[in-house]
């Protein structure tokens, strides 16, 4: 797929980040490239998170985003902007 650079300003879904990349349908794993400083939260929320870090994923990690779940998966960056790449 793509690389795309997550803020560490706000929580956003992984829909919204892929804009009209997302698809549904596909099967999406999330790849946290190299991270000059922080880490990568993720949370998996009906609702945009509001307190707490979520779940902290260092430089090349990857989490199986699966289907049908781009609206739920939430990412942020806890210092400086991410880039992931999801395929």
């Amino acid at each position: 797929m793509a690389n795309y650079t997550v803020s560490a300003s706000d929580w956003v879904d992984i829909a919204t980040l892929m804009d009209d990349d997302y698809d549904a349908t596909d099967d999406l794993t999330l790849y946290v490239n190299q991270i000059p400083l922080g880490l990568l939260q993720l949370a998996i929320s009906s609702a945009k998170p509001t307190a707490g870090n979520g779940m902290e994923l260092p430089s090349f990690s990857k989490y199986a985003i699966g289907t049908a779940a781009g609206a739920t998966t939430w990412v942020k960056a806890s210092a400086t902007p991410i880039d992931v790449y999801i395929y």
